[in-house]
């Protein structure tokens, strides 16, 4: 109790400075009065945090704290000590510590981890009992005298399965038959990561071609054809999970470990169903996986556990291979002297027609040399031990109870072992010294090493070897940069590819900063804001399977928790406020995707989401057609229709999104649906107004209108008219007979030469004379200036564009209310005497605009299969108020977004007052501040965070994908 008295007498300051000394003395007997008690301990490194230690540091960069902490020491070479979540882990970095502890296996042991593992993967407690128990030789099928348990006796059978002297000859071949079917040009292009470029040409991702082949040869080698039948996309499945699997071994909670679960439990339900299938229906597999299913279903394991149990056999014949190709053909193929020294060598194997494996594996000392230092530049991962009992290593105690890790890159990087520079990568450096090999530590040692180590050497070497045989391959042209290792992320064995590598997923797509491409990019932007963000680099797909890849690939790179790449998507650039450009991220860029297409009978356009409004009107113009789009024609098409979108057409046809016939949209998982009515309505309707919270579109299929030349263009007016201008708006918006036709939005506009108003008409319908609809406005006057014309459509939408240039700061606030002249009045007074405020910002354009949204407009959607905008036409006409402010200097951003923040509370204050306030806020207008997806009403945003979470189990796009309105951050 005293503790509580005395911190109510304490001020905040006081406690502040009782913390601080309570934590500077717990640091001081830690790190100094108890290692000094000790010496014979191995220090350890200091940290400020209690019970967490250094986790943060080795989750987010495992390497460099290690390097951190060796050179805080001096570089000793002695063992030290790390905490991570409170367990002390001895860190062994002299190659003779190393093998001295894997010589140790009375005091150190490896197979409490293996339990500990199985069990989080899920594996039952009497299974893992049973197959760490000690064997009744009598019971056992495959002879084992000693009683050797299960766990140890599975080693075994993978020996004789892998081994040289075994089946290693047999097992290899099979792999090299699923090489020589998949290694060609026609294979390539059919590919989700290939692209034909001409008849004897195709340009592959070369990450996720050795990740495709390796994973998808080794399942068939040990699980054969039927695994594949069962689950189809489980090779890409198992990367999402590779990607991941580090948490595995760092026991991450379950909260923070969402997504690799997911892709773990698609894993173990594949192959649960698997191992439930008839043994009859699999045996076209090597002799190790029945053997050993048999002898599990002999300690009466059961289908569950069997699954999990052969994931990690899985797990670890894959990891690693797919990564050690990909880094092994990067380095080669950057080195041209390099691929034709290798070419040569390997030549003679390629002389019949069958390979000659025994040559590439015995008769290739120069192909070895490349694979060896490959792997010493790219093992990054560690192993481990559980102190049994104290015991002594490198002249320091270790003691029971504690863990040991062996992290292989510090000891690949000792120079007394592997000579000058050992940073770089030297494909000499091996055959200087063959004697190096000894000391590679990429597959671990003692009674723990992989076990697969001469089969991975085997078939990566047999597979560079084939691909430069049968391929003249080169680089892309443009960016040839290396692709750089992510030291950031732990993993279980060969380090991954940075996202900043994409270019390595895809070539020839990718700019980085300060590269005239990029440059370019930043300048099409419509606001100022967006030019100013410096994304990492921009993706620029071409096609719809380049788009799979790169989500795909940004997915895996992304976790709830850990969102280390996040990206943007880019359609037309007309955003604002970080929605299509992210700072240190991604930009995937669509501009590409920019065309337009009729079916046979020109009732449906496709249209390419990169597409801006005036390409597609200057398509369809000429063939009397149009679609329901933007009246922008700098805007881009996707925005339009993720946003809802009023057209110039919205009366006759509804809005923008109500009149797409079918959506084809990629997930975060890379898949690609075609979506409508009739397929996935579900998410068909989230699309409907949803933003960029379900995945990427690809492509939009729309409803055209038949359109010939149309009546319209801008009437300018002084301000003094607003009186008849609002009363003219008035009747317009609430006659029930409303003309389908006519289209208008009436704006109040001040710079800093004038304040005036206009109004923009387009009526469908050709006339030389103004439709009697219009007549209210056209006959005011005085009339400042006139545009009307008789057009096509493509020409009122540049016009529009014209009216508001790129190049210039931007910010729209948007609001709505009922049709109600006196809110009008007020509306334009609350905006009128803002302009004062901002009449001095340089190149200032102060506006605010009224469009109605009227029955005929909203009526048409339930119809067309409904959308999320919430609008219901038995409510009567609604009008949409948008503020719109364009400047030219950042120092008055505060300024400017203070003063139209300011007019839209004002606005929307007194319009509760009148009672008549509407929630929608159109999100082509919203500013970021504002929340327009709470306007679409509580049941439909449960709907759509229900669709997301079908779609995107991830949850890609609510957190790696921050820019935009997320449900996440939507409040009913």
């Amino acid at each position: 109790m005293w503790t509580e008295k005395l911190l109510n007498t304490l001020s905040l300051h006081e406690l502040g400075i009782v913390f601080s000394s309570l934590l500077l003395l717990w640091r001081l007997v830690k790190f100094t009065i108890l290692p000094a008690l000790r010496p014979d301990d191995p220090k350890v490194y200091p940290y400020w945090v209690p019970g967490l230690g250094h986790l943060k540091g080795f989750v987010s960069n495992s390497q460099d704290l290690l390097t951190r902490a060796r050179l805080y020491f001096n570089d000793t070479k002695e063992p030290f000590a790390l905490t991570l979540a409170g367990k002390k882990f001895y860190i062994l970095t002299n190659y003779n510590d190393v093998q001295a502890a894997f010589r140790n296996s009375d005091s150190l042991s490896f197979e409490i981890f293996m339990e500990e593992m199985l069990q989080d993967l899920g594996v039952t407690k009497s299974a893992v009992e049973s197959l760490y128990a000690s064997a009744d030789p009598a019971r056992a099928i495959y002879p084992n005298p000693s009683g050797k348990p299960l766990g140890k006796l599975a080693r075994d059978f993978h020996i004789h399965q892998i081994f040289p002297g075994n089946l290693l000859d047999e097992t290899g071949a099979e792999f090299v038959k699923f090489f020589q079917q998949s290694l060609t040009i026609e294979s390539f292009g059919e590919q989700r990561y290939g692209a034909k470029r001409g008849q004897d040409a195709v340009e592959v991702s070369l990450l996720e071609m050795t990740s495709d082949i390796f994973t998808n040869s080794a399942q068939d080698v040990y699980f054969g054809q039927l695994l594949r039948k069962i689950e189809p996309e489980l090779a890409w499945i198992f990367l999402e999970f590779d990607g991941l699997a580090w948490q595995v071994l760092f026991r991450y909670p379950p909260f923070l470990s969402k997504k690799m679960i997911a892709a773990r439990d698609k894993i173990f339900a594949a192959l649960e169903k698997y191992y439930a299938s008839p043994l009859e229906d699999r045996m076209d597999v090597i002799w190790f996986t029945p053997t050993l299913e048999k002898e599990l279903r002999n300690l009466n394991v059961g289908n569950r556990d069997i699954a999990i149990m052969m994931m990690t056999i899985y797990w670890g014949i894959i990891t690693n291979t797919r990564k050690g190709a990909f880094w092994m053909l990067a380095y080669t193929v950057f080195r041209p002297d390099l691929v034709d020294i290798l070419r040569e060598e390997t030549a003679p194997a390629f002389k019949g027609e069958t390979v000659d494996l025994d040559y590439i594996w015995n008769h290739c000392p120069q192909l070895r040399a490349v694979w060896d230092e490959t792997l010493r530049m790219t093992a990054f991962s560690s192993s481990v031990r559980y102190v049994n009992k104290e015991t002594v290593i490198g002249n320091k105690i270790l003691r029971k109870g504690n863990r040991i890790m062996m992290p292989y890159r510090q000891v690949h990087l000792d120079s007394s072992i592997f000579g000058s520079d050992v940073e770089q990568f030297d494909s000499e450096r091996f055959m200087k010294n063959e004697r190096r090999r000894r000391h590679q530590m990429a597959f671990g040692g003692g009674s723990t090493q992989c076990p697969g180590r001469h089969l991975a050497t085997q078939i990566i070497m047999v597979w560079v070897a084939m691909m430069l045989h049968r391929f003249d391959i080169d680089l892309p042209a443009g960016d040839r940069k290396f692709p750089e290792a992510e030291e950031a992320n732990p993993v279980l064995g060969i380090i991954d590819v940075k996202c900043s590598d994409l270019s390595a997923i895809l070539p020839d797509r990718i700019a980085y900063s300060d590269t005239t491409v990029y440059n370019s990019y930043l300048k099409t932007y419509w606001a100022e804001q967006e030019s100013e963000i410096k994304p990492f680099c921009v993706i620029s797909p071409q096609t719809t399977g380049d788009v799979s890849t790169a989500v795909r690939t940004l997915a895996y790179l992304n976790s709830k928790t850990n969102n280390s790449c996040p990206f943007a998507i880019r359609s037309g650039g007309h955003g604002k406020g970080g929605a299509s450009n992210q700072a240190r991220g991604v930009d995937i860029d669509l501009s590409n995707l920019n065309y337009t297409s009729l079916s046979a009978d020109r009732k449906v356009a496709s249209i390419g989401p990169g597409a801006q409004w005036s390409s597609v009107y200057l398509q369809l113009d000429p063939l009397n057609l149009t679609v329901p789009g933007g009246r922008d024609g700098d805007v881009g098409v996707g925005g339009t229709i993720l946003g809802g979108g009023i057209s110039y057409s919205s009366a006759e046809a509804g809005f923008s999104c109500d009149n797409v016939v079918s959506i084809e949209i990629v997930l975060s998982d890379g898949s690609v649906k075609n979506v409508s009515t009739a397929r996935h309505p579900d998410l068909n309707k989230v699309l409907r107004g949803g933003s960029n919270n379900f995945g990427v579109v690809t492509r939009v299929d729309m409803n055209t209108l038949s359109l010939r030349k149309v009546w319209g263009g801008t009437i300018y007016y002084p301000l003094d008219t607003y009186g008849e201008q609002l009363e003219a708006l008035y009747n317009f918006t609430a006659d029930p007979n409303y003309d389908a036709n006519a289209a208008l939005f009436q704006a109040y506009g001040s710079n800093a030469a004038e304040t005036a108003i206009l109004n923009n008409f387009v009526y469908s319908n050709p006339t030389q004379t103004p439709p009697t609809t219009f007549e209210p406005f056209t006959n005011i006057a005085p009339q400042l200036a006139s545009t009307i014309r008789e057009s096509n459509l493509t020409d009122f939408v540049l016009e529009q564009a014209t009216a508001s240039p790129i190049g210039f700061r931007q910010a729209t606030y948007t609001t709505t209310f009922k049709n109600h002249l006196p809110m009008l009045n007020v509306s334009f007074q609350i905006w009128n005497a803002s302009v004062a405020q901002v009449t001095n910002v340089p190149g200032i354009t102060w506006s605010w605009s009224f469009e109605p949204i009227v029955p005929a407009i909203t009526s048409k959607s339930m119809p067309k299969g409904g959308n999320l905008l919430n609008l219901d036409p038995a409510e009567g006409p609604l009008m949409l108020c948008l503020l719109s402010a364009s400047w030219s200097d950042s120092t008055d951003d505060a300024l400017v977004t203070g003063v139209a923040a300011k007019v839209l509370a004002d606005v929307e204050g007194t319009s509760k007052q009148f009672g008549v306030y509407h929630p929608f806020q159109y999100l082509g207008y919203a500013a970021s501040t504002q929340d327009p997806l709470r306007g679409y009403g509580t049941e439909n945003l449960r709907f759509m965070e229900r669709v997301s979470k079908i779609y995107d189990r991830s949850q890609t796009f609510q957190y790696a994908v921050p820019g935009g309105f997320k449900l996440k951050n939507s409040h009913p």
